[in-house]
C-alpha cells in the first residue's frame, strides 16, 4: 500500500491523534478516513458541502457585521439613453 508523510503542527497533530484514539483506530487509518471523506464531499466547484453556509453562517452572530449606509439615488450622476 502506498504510504505519505505530512508535517503538520503539533496541535493539529494532537487533535487527530485525539480523534484517533476515540474512534479506536490507528491514527493513519483515520487520516486516511479523513482524507477520502474530504475527497467525496467536494463539489463541482472544489469548495467541500457547507462550505458557504459555514462561511457566511458565521457572520450571522457577528454584530459588527453591518450594511453600510447606502447613497442615495437622486446623488447618481444622469445617464444618456441609447435608443
Amino acid at each position: 500500500m502506498p504510504q505519505v508523510s505530512l508535517y503538520v503542527d503539533e496541535s493539529l497533530m494532537k487533535t487527530l491523534r485525539a480523534e484517533a484514539a476515540s474512534e479506536g483506530i490507528s491514527l493513519s487509518k483515520h487520516v486516511a478516513r479523513r482524507l477520502t471523506n474530504a475527497s467525496r464531499c467536494a463539489t463541482a466547484s472544489g469548495l467541500p458541502d457547507g462550505y458557504l453556509e459555514t462561511l457566511y453562517g458565521c457572520l450571522i452572530d457577528d454584530d459588527t457585521f453591518t450594511r453600510p449606509e447606502q447613497p442615495r439615488f437622486s446623488l447618481d450622476a444622469s445617464r444618456l439613453a441609447f435608443d
